[in-house]
């Protein structure tokens, strides 16, 4: 029971004792009382601040970290940190003036988060209470070195190597392999001048390749990925990064989202294990999932027109067309984000690299209320998402994922 409470009983109390027995000195006492918490209360005005020095804080799941913050004013101060995901000390202080403390702060979960500094102000007494919220930092949380040594330990690897022997990945000579047709981001010492001059067109000569092939992993950051999947979706990308750089293959990452994307190039060894963990972070979005994805037939034309403007394009389409040499490429994408544009890139890229969709399931990941309407347009989405896997399917083969696909499940079908 606070304090204040306290002295109002006694206010109460005083006012009827006097009343009963008929004496004025435990009113006059009372109203003593009643007059020193109302004055408490008027005079009652903390002026108090806080300063933090840092505001982008990076951090490891599950690691504790202290967050400085400077408070200035008078009174005693109950701080703590409000956000998503998070478990922060509650710290209780006496302030005159300026007081340095340091606040811990324990994320749960990767992601980016904006945290709040919630901050209640007693007077000495503790009679007056006051509450106030500040803006805190940004943390910035990646996914811990433990998690990634323990994907490292299932006994399921990838054999890319073996599979693909006589594909891209694996050690291969320069023998003459084949022409193709000319795709934006093709080294242009490969084209052979002849046949494009027969043909009308550029055609690449394709050679075996000297060297072992390189695997990169696209990871889509895209709003609708952010509102459910990401945890998924990343934890996914950390886990075959982590098999694949084990087993030494050079492993590239390349993050995207609208208008925008991130390409780490491939590499192999801890430290660039390492690398690729810390560049898996994201600020999840709110809401609920988004169902709609609609996948329209991409004509020659079109084709050819995309072809050409791809290369101004901000985004998966510039980051994939980048990739010069012929490598292995890991989607994992939902596809409800410009899935026409994706196809029709996909559509391109093919002839070039060797592809596979892993895309986890929006309707298998729903998290909003269910009702009878609601399972009826659950039902109508999954009948349209089928449409769009075989679409998807007949470039590269798409692994349609649920929450509960991972791991063993879902590399047993990579490999």
């Amino acid at each position: 029971m606070k304090r204040e409470l306290y002295i109002w009983t006694l206010v109460f109390l005083g006012i009827l004792h006097s009343y009963l027995i008929g004496d004025v000195l435990p009113a006059i006492f009372a109203f003593t009382l009643f007059l020193y918490m109302y004055y408490s209360k008027v005079t009652f005005n903390p002026n108090v601040t806080v300063r933090i020095n840092n505001n982008l804080v990076s951090t490891e799941e599950g690691k504790e970290i202290e967050i400085p913050v400077l408070f200035m004013g008078r009174g005693i101060i109950n701080a703590e940190f409000k956000g998503d995901y998070i478990i922060s000390e509650k710290v209780r202080l006496r302030v005159e003036g300026q007081r340095n403390a340091k606040i811990k702060v324990k994320p749960i979960k990767k992601g980016i988060y904006d945290l709040r500094l919630k901050v209640k102000i007693e007077d000495f007494l503790g009679l007056q209470i006051q509450e106030k919220i500040f803006p805190g930092v940004r943390i910035e949380v990646v996914p811990s070195v433990d998690s990634i040594r323990e994907a490292a330990k299932e006994e399921y690897r990838l054999r890319l190597k073996e599979r693909y022997k006589k594909g891209i990945v694996g050690t291969e000579s320069l023998d003459f392999h084949g022409l193709r047709e000319y795709i934006p981001g093709d080294d242009i010492k490969k084209i052979d001048w002849k046949a494009s001059a027969r043909l009308k067109k550029l055609i690449i000569r394709e050679f075996l390749k000297e060297k072992d092939s390189e695997v990169y992993i696209v990871l889509d950051q895209s709003r609708e990925m952010r509102k459910g999947k990401i945890d998924y979706a990343s934890a996914l990308a950390l886990y075959i990064a982590t098999m694949l750089i084990r087993n030494g293959y050079y492993v590239g990452l390349i993050k995207y989202w609208e208008g925008g994307y991130k390409r780490i190039p491939p590499g192999r060894g801890e430290g660039h294990l390492n690398k690729i963990r810390m560049e898996i972070k994201y600020k999840r979005e709110r809401g609920i999932l988004s169902l709609r994805a609609e996948i329209g037939k991409v004509s020659t034309r079109a084709l050819n027109f995309l072809r050409k403007s791809f290369r101004k394009k901000k985004g998966i389409w510039e980051a994939l067309l980048e990739i010069k040499t012929p490598s292995y490429i890991v989607i994992i994408s939902d596809l409800t984000s410009q899935t026409s544009r994706l196809y029709a890139l996909l559509s391109m890229i093919r002839k070039k690299h060797r592809i596979i969709i892993l895309s986890p399931n929006p309707v298998l990941f729903y998290q909003g209320d269910l009702n009878e309407e609601t399972l009826r347009k659950l039902y109508k989405r999954m009948k349209e998402r089928e449409k769009i896997i075989r679409k998807f399917n007949s470039l590269a083969p798409t692994i349609d994922l649920g929450p509960s696909d991972y791991g063993k499940e879902v590399l047993r079908v990579i490999e």
